[in-house]
């Protein structure tokens, strides 16, 4: 199913870890030098900024391309045109996999054109022949999504996937009437939750994943479904979309999506400090900005230039002292750029390789002399006038 080298992508894993614990001072450059040798790249994935160029690059290409394609349908059937150019350029997709590239930036950018042209191909299809709801467009890109995932671990996919479940829901809920709209928020942040609980309970086996990239991806998509689905300006919003709703409105539900609104993001930052966590740490971080905008659009306590001034004024104040309080390392916090987060499999890893690799290059003991005989000249008996 996956679509890279399962074992060039555990070297990837391996060497990477081998040169963060070097740079914590935990091995030698020489050591370093034997798990780069013993772990060496096979596939090619550049730097942050050469991946945003070469992504960018094959997007251009991709638009020229499907212009291409678009002036050659002459406005008829351009539906199917965009389907071939989709699969054309999937194809292309698999060929650059299978040459080695990975998070190249010309992969990322073929996986998406690929997707958006053959589901946009086959949408505008279909809706020549049938009535194509939201509803139904939610449920077409599922299968789609699902395959970017299995196929090619793409963590943006991975996020795309989880929010589509939620508006599949939200959708549907929505039809039953004003009971599906109280009930939608309530669905979603129930599942949410409870697939954040098992994501959570399951977090030390995806750590040795080929998909922990993706399992990470889908921890912090769901902290924030979780997160947004009792948020009371989201719900509102949606809402006013589909329907008449106004949580501020109803006496229970309106009060437990504002304690959730504010609660929330610092249950979060408390869960995240406890279990020393620091996405559902992060998360509850930014979250925090977001029950203020919240609270602060329905609710006007002082001038918005006046709360920014202030909230930046705190945020830098308690920043600066956390800095300076935890430059000591105290209660397992740091302030130190370079925390001992690598995981414990590629500790270990590197460990045993170090280790081999030092045992294969031990000299052996030399054998210690015990009691020789011979020294005699008269069939070995020994009569050699000495000792």
């Amino acid at each position: 199913m996956l679509a890279y080298n399962t074992t060039a992508l555990e070297h990837d894993r391996l060497r990477e870890a081998g040169e963060d614990v070097f740079r914590k001072g935990f091995i030698e450059e020489e050591q370093l030098k034997a798990v780069r040798m013993a772990y060496a790249p096979t596939l090619y994935t550049p730097n942050l900024f050469v991946r945003i160029g070469l992504f960018l690059l094959t997007g251009v290409i991709l638009l020229a391309f499907l212009g291409l394609m678009l002036l050659m349908s002459d406005g008829h059937g351009w539906e199917g045109m965009l389907v071939v150019g989709g699969l054309i350029t999937y194809g292309m997709l698999e060929f650059f996999v299978r040459s080695g590239h990975y998070r190249s930036g010309v992969d990322d950018a073929l996986l998406w054109g690929s997707l958006m042209m053959v589901i946009s191909g086959l949408l505008a299809a279909f809706s020549k022949s049938m009535d194509v709801t939201t509803g139904f467009a939610f449920w077409f890109c599922l299968p789609f999504l699902a395959w970017g995932v299995l196929r090619f671990k793409d963590t943006a996919c991975t996020a795309l996937l989880l929010v589509d479940i939620a508006a599949i829901i939200v959708w549907h809920s929505f039809e039953l009437g004003t009971v599906g709209m109280l009930a939608a928020p309530l669905l979603v942040l129930v599942l949410s939750a409870m697939g954040l609980w098992w994501v959570c309970r399951r977090e030390e086996t995806w750590t040795w994943s080929v998909y922990n990239n993706c399992w990470t991806t889908a921890k912090g998509t769901l902290l924030l479904l979780c997160y947004g689905a009792g948020n009371v300006y989201l719900i509102n919003e949606i809402s006013a979309v589909y329907g008449d709703l106004a949580v501020q409105g109803s006496t229970v539900l309106g009060w437990f999506f504002w304690i959730w609104t504010v609660l929330v993001p610092f249950a979060y930052i408390w869960y995240g400090i406890r279990k020393k966590d620091r996405l559902v740490l992060g998360a509850g971080l930014v979250l925090i900005a977001a029950a203020v905008f919240t609270v602060r659009y329905y609710h006007s306590i002082m001038p918005l230039e006046t709360v920014m001034v202030l909230g930046g004024a705190l945020l830098v104040s308690v920043s600066a002292w956390l800095i300076r309080y935890l430059k000591t390392p105290k209660h397992g916090f740091t302030y130190d750029a370079q925390p001992d987060d690598t995981p414990d499999w590629a500790k270990r890893q590197i460990e045993a390789l170090l280790i081999a690799q030092t045992m294969a290059h031990t000299a052996a003991a030399a054998p210690e002399k015990g009691f020789e005989f011979g020294g005699g000249e008269s069939g070995g008996g020994g009569a050699s006038g000495g000792y």
